[in-house]
């Protein structure tokens, strides 16, 4: 199945913890737990204040999702279309008769690969959720539509938005992106990097004027093999001094430690 070359604007960024890093992956604190209107972030617990040394004007209570993730509590089969396989991949490589999401008739191989997908769904959306908060952070449109209120009238931040079907279909879109050879074999490549060097790229993501902005993905290695892992939204790094940063993320609000080695 050949596939358009998707220009994506986001980039993943894969940190890989051993057993001590397991605080970072905690799926009962999952992604997108982000309060709505005035109720107010929680954070895990604080050391003593550093110095900020990058920062994203991203506020979870705004920019976060208002609603936490799911997986296999939510009816994944219906989050993903031929509509999205047509934008991933192109009419001509998916569809054995039609060319639009309305009559498009999936060949059995974009079958097989839609079923890969929402098993993907079912285990969770927090790499769709980052993604997309980043997306909508950034003014950049899926569907026509580009702002909260373009996805429901009256809503003036991500956090309000309610969990409607085509904000599903949002999600899922990219979650499932990570399917992709342009996404894996990024990834793949920051494996091999040393974690103080994932924390300069994302100080430098955050500079003025960077057009990267990344989504840190977190896992477990059991054995020598990725067996597990969560997804957030990095937006801050704060200098806590004697060579350690830390870096503040959310869909939740998460704080995690990185010593500089």
């Amino acid at each position: 199945m050949k596939r358009k070359s998707p220009k994506l604007k986001l980039l993943v960024l894969v940190l890989a913890f051993t057993a001590i890093g397991i605080c970072l992956f905690q799926t009962s604190r999952s992604t997108a737990t982000a309060p709505r209107n005035n109720e107010s972030a929680t954070a895990l617990p604080r050391q003593e204040k550093g110095t900020m040394i990058a920062e994203l004007d991203f506020k979870p209570a705004g920019n976060g999702y208002g609603f936490r993730n799911y997986g296999r509590d939510h009816d994944n089969e219906n989050d993903l279309n031929p509509g999205n396989l047509i934008a991933l991949f192109g009419a001509d490589n998916v569809c054995q008769s039609g060319s639009s999401a309305n009559d498009c008739v999936l060949t059995e191989p974009a079958e097989e690969w839609l079923e890969e997908c929402v098993k993907l769904l079912a285990g969770g959306h927090c790499e769709g959720l980052a993604v997309t908060s980043l997306r909508f952070f950034d003014g950049l449109g899926f569907a026509g539509k580009a702002s909260p209120a373009d996805f429901q009238s009256g809503a003036k931040s991500v956090s309000d938005l309610d969990h409607t079907a085509l904000i599903s279909n949002y999600v899922a879109h990219y979650h499932v992106m990570q399917k992709l050879s342009e996404i894996s074999d990024f990834r793949a490549e920051t494996w091999k990097k040393k974690p103080s060097e994932i924390l300069q790229m994302l100080i430098d993501s955050m500079k003025d004027g960077s057009k990267d902005h990344y989504v840190m993905s977190i896992g477990m290695r059991e054995d020598g093999r990725y067996t597990r892992g969560h997804a957030i939204t990095p937006f801050a790094v704060e200098d806590m001094g004697e060579g350690n940063s830390t870096y503040t993320s959310t869909t939740v609000t998460t704080r995690a430690w990185t010593s500089l080695w």
